[in-house]
């Protein structure tokens, strides 16, 4: 749903079934998974009922993963065969028992607003300054369930879903560079936004913001440190060191040149 002064201009509800699937040729100790790139596993299923459509839409996206792990697992193979033998290398796969939650169906958990309920009153914080040439503003809802089958016997279904309510403002400054800037509101139903108060106090800070990037010099250009604070602080050490903290093991092919994937 996309609102612009409180105007819908833009209101879509998209059904979609997908499958995500994980394919394993080999055995236990030594399989094609953790090797070459990633790749997208994800297959759209018809919307529709279909019991025919939607199996063969499975079939077939299974059946071209087969094809491609085969081939993976023969070139894992070679790489192997011409590396030193490592005596830590762990399986491929433990053995666990299956895990079975109790399926339940989904239940409201992201519930959208009305077509007229366009958040005019949030939107005007924007519109009141006189520096903002546009605002706008945009509801995301997404609501679902997710199910873990597999062949050996797991399986367990939970309930996704959230609500994201974005505010857009735009300026253009003297020198004709445009400004943009948004706030976003995330939860996991529209009744579990912050309150309208909240919500209107925080557009207004961003109004505000907006005005001053209008009206502020171009800064010079420079080079030297940079000192990353808050929520950009712990957004840069994850990038640089949780994939080496996370306990996962990198691509063997990446491991074997000394560097790490992503």
């Amino acid at each position: 749903m996309h609102a612009t002064l409180g105007a819908l201009i833009h209101s879509q509800r998209t059904p979609v079934r997908s499958v995500d699937i994980e394919l394993r040729v080999g055995d236990r100790t030594f399989d094609n998974s953790n090797f070459g790139s990633t790749h997208d596993r994800s297959i759209t299923l018809p919307s529709e009922p279909d019991y025919g459509a939607i199996r063969r839409a499975i079939w077939l996206g299974v059946d071209a993963e087969y094809k491609r792990a085969i081939e993976v697992l023969e070139r894992k193979r070679a790489v192997v065969k011409a590396e030193a033998p490592n005596p830590d290398e762990i399986g491929a796969m433990s053995v666990e028992p299956p895990h079975q939650d109790r399926l339940r169906a989904s239940g409201d958990v992201a519930r959208a607003p009305a077509d007229g309920d366009t958040g005019e009153e949030i939107i005007g914080g924007v519109s009141q300054q006189p520096d903002i040439e546009e605002g706008g503003a945009a509801i995301h809802a997404m609501a679902g369930s997710q199910i873990f089958l597999s062949t050996e016997g797991s399986r367990s279904m939970q309930s996704i879903g959230f609500i994201r309510f974005t505010i857009t403002g735009n300026a253009t400054a003297s020198d004709g560079m445009p400004i943009k800037d948004a706030v976003q509101f995330w939860a996991p139903s529209f009744d579990q936004l912050p309150s309208e108060a909240e919500m209107i106090a925080a557009v207004e800070k961003l109004s505000l913001e907006i005005s001053a990037l209008k009206k502020a010099p171009i800064a010079d250009d420079f080079n030297g440190p940079v000192v990353f604070r808050g929520l950009a602080a712990g957004q840069v050490i994850r990038i640089l060191l949780s994939e080496q903290l996370g306990g996962t093991l990198g691509m063997r092919a990446d491991r074997a040149n000394g560097t790490t994937s992503g």
